[in-house]
């Protein structure tokens, strides 16, 4: 069982090498047709014999080019093409809708861009370059470091504003809290004063009330004395009536004290 397999395993680097190794007649391009005619004295493989040579064609009657592909076993790509090269054939018109031409001639005229194409432009380059970049750069951050500077100034301008601002509305906020108690005690000293005003109110109008008391039962008092007197002498009223009235020169009698207001 050995033997057969270190044979396989000697045999098989060998192998490899011969399918490595290719005849020069495969790097020749291959053809899908027949091989042409003259294909002994075009290959690289020549015999010893040579095939007949092809009869002359009469001068009247001019060789037509074959339609089809022609074969060929060049190797140059060049000599090729020119083998392959046909006359271009005209495409078929366009019909429109219509059933007529449509003219598809290109409108317009297409023009070469002068300079460098756009994007693909060199940068510059050099010491010189190099030291414009460094010089532009220095001015930006001087005119950055004066801006920067410039702002620095503004922010503490600002918070010595929003300082004394706020020791402002401090000092307002306490005056506002100083005029809040003092308005409360205002408050507190009406509402006491409105609670005095309104027992003397009630005072006055209870002595005005014990006034017209009083001068009712004078009133009453009186006009029941008149009464008494008028019903005590009633001839007198007769015999007044014929002589001459003597009240009339006797003096008033002085009215009564009434009684003091409070």
């Amino acid at each position: 069982m050995r033997i057969p397999l270190i044979v396989c395993c000697a045999s098989a680097p060998l192998l490899g090498l011969a399918a490595c190794i290719m005849p020069p007649s495969m790097y020749e391009r291959a053809t899908w047709g027949p091989p042409p005619e003259s294909w002994q004295e075009q290959g690289r493989y020549r015999q010893a014999e040579r095939a007949p040579a092809p009869e002359p064609v009469p001068a009247s009657e001019p060789a037509r080019p074959k339609s089809g592909p022609s074969f060929s076993t060049s190797v140059d790509p060049y000599a090729e093409s020119l083998e392959n090269a046909q006359p271009p054939t005209p495409e078929p018109p366009l019909y429109g809708w219509d059933g007529g031409v449509v003219d598809g001639a290109p409108q317009g005229r297409v023009s070469e861009q002068e300079g460098t194409p756009r994007g693909l432009e060199t940068p510059p380059a050099g010491r010189m370059h190099i030291i414009e970049l460094y010089q532009q750069v220095l001015d930006e951050r001087d005119a950055l470091a004066s801006e920067v500077e410039i702002l620095r100034k503004g922010l503490e301008e600002t918070s010595m504003a929003l300082e004394a601002k706020t020791k402002e509305s401090l000092e307002l906020g306490a005056q506002v809290a100083s005029l809040e108690a003092a308005h409360a005690g205002l408050m507190s000293d009406n509402r006491d004063i409105a609670a005095r005003l309104v027992q003397a109110q009630i005072r006055r109008l209870e002595s005005e009330k014990l006034l017209l008391e009083t001068r009712i039962e004078i009133e009453r008092a009186k006009s029941e004395e008149a009464a008494l007197a008028a019903a005590a002498r009633p001839g007198e009223t007769r015999s007044g009536e014929s002589q001459p009235k003597s009240a009339a020169g006797k003096a008033k009698e002085p009215p009564k004290p009434h009684a003091k207001e409070h």
